[in-house]
């Protein structure tokens, strides 16, 4: 499978390797709108609300093996520009890990409610109509963790929930 090595930086810091983010993607402008909606990247997603020049580009294409390699001499090291780690790792797997009866209830009660995968309704922002908390984030520049914490909150009253009407069997 092919591999992508990007960089995404200021426009006056491109092709300077020592700042900005360097990652690997097989899907990079999927990657990269990840990055600008999920508070994982806390130096990146900073870095996207405090400029507004930020690029985002391919560096090269190959196969996975020589892209960690590459990614491996761009970031040897942790806390190099926007990243948190040192590059040329993958994330750990969980293929093949049993869980516990206690992480199936937590994750089974984290997926309820209006932020999870089994609710049905629509986001109700500014009187917009949106289908996913996804879509909310995009259209106002913020986290999906932002959307779910001010539909909470009173202090945003035009921000909702409305769950879909069930339909009875009969």
């Amino acid at each position: 499978m092919n591999c992508f090595v990007y960089h995404i930086c200021r426009q006056q810091d491109k092709f300077d390797f020592t700042k900005g983010y360097v990652g690997i993607s097989s899907n990079p402008s999927y990657r990269w709108q990840r990055h600008k909606l999920y508070e994982k990247d806390g130096r990146l997603i900073n870095a996207y609300r405090k400029y507004d020049d930020i690029i985002e580009y391919v560096l090269v294409e190959g196969n996975r093996k020589y892209c960690l390699d590459l990614e491996n001499k761009l970031r040897p090291i942790a806390r190099m520009g926007w990243n948190l780690v040192a590059g040329g790792g993958m994330p750990p797997s969980h293929k093949g890990k049993r869980m516990s009866q206690a992480q199936k209830d937590n994750i089974s009660k984290s997926n309820s409610g209006v932020h999870g995968p089994r609710w049905k309704g629509y986001w109700i922002v500014d009187s917009e109509k949106f289908n996913t908390s996804i879509d909310v984030a995009a259209r106002f520049g913020c986290t999906t963790k932002t959307v779910c914490n001010r539909v909470k909150n009173p202090d945003y009253p035009t921000w909702t929930f409305e769950p879909a009407e069930r339909k009875s069997r009969k």
